[in-house]
């Protein structure tokens, strides 16, 4: 081995004796300090740390031990977290002894600062960026200590390195370390720290509207004192509160004080929207403050802002009278939204119309009606999407075109709850709010509305069906006493009856066919058919009281009641509809129902009355009980009886009557009665002999007269058969003994709605055989029969026993002789308030001398006409009908003695044209209409089942729906137009709302981040968020605007919606290249 070293020179050989080398001698510290130097520039760090050490130089020694730590720690590598901490634990034990060299430098030296400089480099490496900031400011390295400050999110620091030492620092770091501090400073609301960064306040407002920081810009134009600039920023991003409270710090401003009104109330009107409940609201301390606020500025207010506020002092205080006289008021001024809001909350309290007299009744229906009309207004005829005042009643607003919020405080919140079907889920924000489309807003609108109205109609009309103003007692009215316990009719005096009362209690019933039809002319469905049912025949029981004491159709005057004209037309609609779905079962009621709506459609519509021939039940064979002999439809020759319009006419009647009290049908026989005044009176005024002759010195009521003139006469065939009258004496005779006996005997014959004459009152049946009486008597005083005249007043005496007041006034002179019977029948009405008998004397054939008749008013006449101008009266409105005029020819005087009438019982009686008596067939013309409305009906459910609802495509259905609406208004030749809006546009529209959609939610949501704590980096890009944001938002409102112009006058409804800006500022000098139009949102 020793060769082996030797041969390769790796060893040197040495003898004893020879000059060997020391090699255990010591170095000295010079030598040491030398070494260490060489050894620290060629950076072996720890040797060199030996060197110093072994030279006594601990300041080197640290500064090489510094210097090992941080080779040691850059000698850590991974991404694993045990390897991360390591390293970054070893950074800071580096940084920490660079900092003791740096201590022990000379203070503010170049190696010191060197020394600080590689400490905070160490701490920066640590991710102990705070103090690695630290060291880099002491070390003067002023713009990488501003970094890490900025960072870290220590604007504090970082803003004051940049004001101390700007000039030393990069500028780019400098405006990038003031930017983001802006942000940080006006997101965190520290404007006293972020307005510093400002060199003046335009730049500092300019910066604020750049990004839309409207908070802090409303702070800041409060602090400059731009109060009613600071409040319309505040009022435009929906903090109405703090907008009122700087609108009202501005005593001496007119302007600033009225837009603090519109501010409360407009935030009352969403506070205290319709539905809320009082004591929901009396809990809402915003609105109770609100309430306080106005009550500063009660003096500034207009009439119609004090009413509004008066209005909401009386919801919040449960004032239901106030809320009535406020609910009119608003009415008369056609403030439909207060009216509305008052009415709903009036007539949320028990209806009490029960008990009520007939004037107040009157008066309480007549503002219900309002009510509901204002309700099937904003239901049916409003759309709510385009209308602001319903928007405000109800509290939901527009967020998109094409998307409405809904919040949880409002009433149509709830009933969404309540209508939504199963399985459907709406889309909701955090705060609960219901984000609706344009289809779903309306559906939801028109449902809850009509499900409302029908709830609140349900309530009024079983009350009103209570109602004893509707219906005054039969017995009271004539016997002056009831002994019926909590009898559910008016107790009236004669003495208070008169016409005003008449058409009062018609006005009454046309009042509650009106508030039923307001619903029902809506809702497209058959509502209430049974209501609709009852309230005709109500109505005809006004129109034709089951006694003359309560006046009859002649009082009826339509000019004293302002709803007659409308509700006539509704009185035609629900007599034909009735009249379409009525069949023959159930039978009951099916006579009384059929002369009824017969008796009205002659009354109201008499030209159209040939729809009666079309009834639901000719489409089917009738029931035997219908047919009398020779197959003869007792219905047919109903309708022609009253329709006068052939010779047969009154004939067909007589045969209905015998037929009907024969054969025990079920009849109303208040209907009845009405029918049996109608033949007797058109057999007298009708003449004794058929053709042109007008009637002459004959006696009848003046009720009867004017029936005859104004409904009948001008309808009637001039040849119209009178001589077979006697048909109608054995039913009349038969009719008695029924009244007469009642309980069994009188089943059949119905009084009422539910009740027939077997278990009601006697004096109720005395009442119809007075009726009876009077009209067979005269009968008897104006047909010259001495035969009919024995047969009544033999029919009369046979009640002699029955001893009642109400026709033993006929009874006892009956058994003396027929002219102190006939002068009893004649005088009966001299003590009437509502009735008068009236004796005619034809101009032509007048006797020179008249005898007067006590309690009979005489009159000479020429025509029909002649006849209303002497009782002072025209021809009813409705039904105005000229009489035609009709020639009497000369004859000769009759003897003193009357000559009387002949007899024609032998003649056929039956001789009535069976081939008439038919229903015709529907006509082709019939058929078509039919099959168009059918079709029309079915393309329009194809097309809203087509339309689509949410999303990129109910939007578009939404634009190009409105577009479409555009075109129809142009004519019939838009040309141009045409294609613009039914091509183009409605796709620039649907781009142009997504864009304004997608920026404003881009906005929402970075303002909502900037309210979170964010690092530097987020603001950095939150900022450029903002900008970007309202840069496109500006470019969107110059092309919706150029869109709009190009557009010219018939520019779409949707870029004039789009064209208000939803970013809300306030006003200040336009910048270059933006466009006028003011900021919302």
């Amino acid at each position: 081995i020793k060769i082996f070293w030797s041969n390769k020179d790796l060893i040197n050989n040495y003898t004893p004796g020879s000059d060997a080398p020391h090699l255990a001698s010591s170095s000295t510290r010079e030598e040491w300090a030398a070494e260490g130097h060489e050894l620290f520039n060629a950076k072996h760090f720890s040797q060199a740390k030996h060197c110093f050490d072994k030279a006594k130089l601990p300041f080197q020694a640290s500064i090489a031990n510094a210097y090992d730590l941080r080779a040691k720690a850059r000698t850590v590598i991974g991404t694993s977290r045990q390897n991360v901490l390591e390293r970054r634990s070893c950074f800071a034990k580096a940084a920490v002894s660079f900092e003791e060299c740096a201590q022990a430098s000379k203070p503010h030296s170049k190696d010191s600062r060197t020394y600080l400089r590689i400490c905070g480099e160490c701490f920066e490496q640590a991710d102990q960026k705070y103090r690695a900031a630290e060291m880099f400011l002491r070390a003067k390295e002023y713009t990488h200590a501003a970094e890490l400050y900025r960072d870290i999110g220590k604007f504090d620091e970082a803003v004051k390195i940049v004001k101390d030492h700007e000039d030393e620092m990069s500028p780019i770091i400098v405006e990038n370390v003031i930017k983001l501090a802006r942000l940080a400073y006006f997101s965190n609301h520290q404007m006293i720290k972020a307005r510093k960064l400002f060199d003046s306040v335009e730049e500092e407002v300019g910066y604020l509207k750049e990004r839309d920081l409207d908070l802090a810009l409303a702070d800041v134009l409060e602090e400059e004192g731009r109060f009613s600039e600071a409040a319309e920023l505040h009022y435009s991003e929906g903090r109405k509160e703090q907008a009122i409270e700087l609108f009202l710090r501005r005593t001496e401003d007119k302007a600033a004080l009225r837009r603090a009104q519109e501010c409360i109330l407009e935030e009352l009107w969403h506070r205290i929207s319709f539905g809320v409940d009082p004591k929901v609201i009396r809990l809402d301390s915003t609105a109770m403050r609100l309430m306080r606020s106005a009550s500063r500025l009660d003096a500034t207010f207009t009439e119609r802002t004090s009413k509004e506020l008066s209005m909401f002092k009386a919801i919040i205080g449960a004032q239901t009278s106030r809320l009535r006289e406020l609910g009119s008021e608003f009415c008369e001024m056609g403030h439909s939204s207060a009216a509305m809001l008052c009415l709903d909350r009036y007539f949320s309290q028990t209806l009490r119309i029960q008990d009520m007299a007939l004037v107040d009744a009157v008066n309480e229906l007549s503002l219900f009606y309002t009510y509901v009309d204002l309700l099937s207004a904003a239901a049916f005829r409003t759309d709510p999407c385009e209308d602001a005042p319903t928007a405000a009643l109800f509290g939901f607003r527009r967020i998109a075109e094409n998307e409405f919020l809904l919040p949880p405080n409002t009433w149509l919140h709830s009933a969404d709850l309540e209508l939504r079907p199963e399985g459907v889920v709406r889309t909701q924000d955090s705060d609960y709010n219901l984000r609706l489309s344009v289809l779903e807003l309306r559906r939801l609108f028109c449902d809850a509305l009509k499900g409302h109205l029908k709830q609140r109609i349900a309530a009024e009309n079983d009350e009103c069906a209570r109602g004893k103003a509707f219906l005054p007692c039969l017995v009271f009215a004539v016997s002056g006493s009831c002994k019926r316990p909590e009898c559910p009719e008016a107790h009236v005096l004669p003495s208070a009856i008169h016409s005003g009362y008449y058409n009062m209690r018609v006005r009454l019933h046309l009042q509650q066919i009106l508030i039923l039809q307001s619903l029902r002319e809506n809702a497209h469905e058959d509502v209430e058919r049974k209501g609709t049912k009852f309230w005709l025949h109500r109505l005809y029981e006004a129109l034709h009281p089951p006694y003359p004491i309560f006046g009859s159709i002649s009082h009826l005057a339509l000019s004293t009641i302002p709803e007659a004209p409308k509700a006539l037309n509704v009185v035609r609609d629900w007599v034909r509809t009735l009249v379409y779905g009525r069949e023959y079962h159930p039978r009951t009621n099916f006579l009384m129902d059929v002369m009824r709506t017969a008796t009205l459609a002659f009354t109201f519509d008499r030209s159209q009355s040939s729809y009666l021939r079309d009834a639901a039940y000719f489409r089917f064979p009738p029931p035997y009980i219908y047919i009398r002999r020779g197959s003869h439809l007792i219905l047919h020759e109903l309708l022609y009886s009253m329709s006068g319009a052939r010779t047969w006419s009154l004939t067909a009647g007589f045969r209905f009557v015998e037929h009907v009290v024969k054969q025990r049908l079920s009849i109303n026989i208040g209907v009845l009665c009405d029918f049996v005044d109608f033949l007797c009176s058109s057999v007298i005024l009708c003449g004794d002999h058929p053709g042109t002759i007008l009637p002459h010195d004959v006696i009848v009521p003046h009720s009867w007269l004017l029936r005859f003139v104004n409904y009948d006469f001008p309808h009637f065939n001039k040849g119209i058969q009178t001589n077979y009258y006697h048909i109608l004496l054995a039913p009349i005779w038969d009719l008695l003994e029924q009244l007469r006996f009642g309980r069994d005997y009188a089943e059949n014959l119905l009084y009422g709605i539910s009740r027939n004459l077997s278990n009601v009152p006697y004096q109720v049946r005395h009442v119809f055989i007075a009726r009876i009486f009077r009209a067979i008597g005269l009968l008897g005083c104006n047909i010259h029969n001495s035969s009919l005249r024995n047969d009544i007043r033999k029919r009369m005496l046979s009640f002699q026993q029955e001893g009642s007041p109400l026709f033993d006034r006929y009874v006892s002179p009956a058994g003396d002789s027929w002219d102190k019977l006939a002068d009893i029948i004649c005088g009966s009405l001299k003590n009437d308030n509502m009735d008068k008998m009236v004796q005619l004397f034809h101009r032509s054939r007048a006797p020179t001398k008249v005898c007067a008749l006590p309690g009979v008013r005489q009159l000479v006449y020429t025509d029909f006409t002649d006849i209303r101008a002497q009782l002072g009266l025209t021809a009813p409105t409705s039904t105005q009908a000229n009489s035609p005029y009709v020639k009497v020819p000369q004859r000769k005087e009759p003897d003193d003695e009357a000559k009387e009438v002949e007899e024609t019982a032998g003649e056929d009686a039956d001789a009535i044209p069976a081939q008439e008596m038919t229903t015709p067939d529907a006509t082709e013309r019939e058929i078509a209409a039919a099959s168009l409305f059918q079709r029309v009906y079915r393309k329009v459910l194809r097309h809203r089942r087509g339309i689509a609802r949410r999303g990129t495509a109910g939007l578009h259905a939404q634009i190009h729906a409105a577009c479409l609406k555009e075109v129809s208004q142009l004519g019939d030749n838009p040309g141009l137009y045409l294609r613009l809006f039914l091509g183009p546009l409605p796709h620039i529209l649907v781009c142009l709302e997504t864009v304004r959609i997608d920026t404003l939610s881009q906005k929402k949501k970075t303002k909502d981040r900037l309210k979170q704590p964010c690092t530097p980096i987020e603001y950095g890009a939150l900022g450029d968020m903002l900008t970007q944001t309202k840069y496109v938002f500006l470019v969107f409102l110059r092309v919706i605007t150029d869109t709009a112009h190009q557009q010219g006058e018939h520019g779409c409804r949707q870029t004039k919606r789009a064209s208000q800006s939803t970013f809300c500022v306030p006003q200040t000098p336009r910048q270059k290249g933006a466009p006028e139009t003011s900021e919302r949102g």
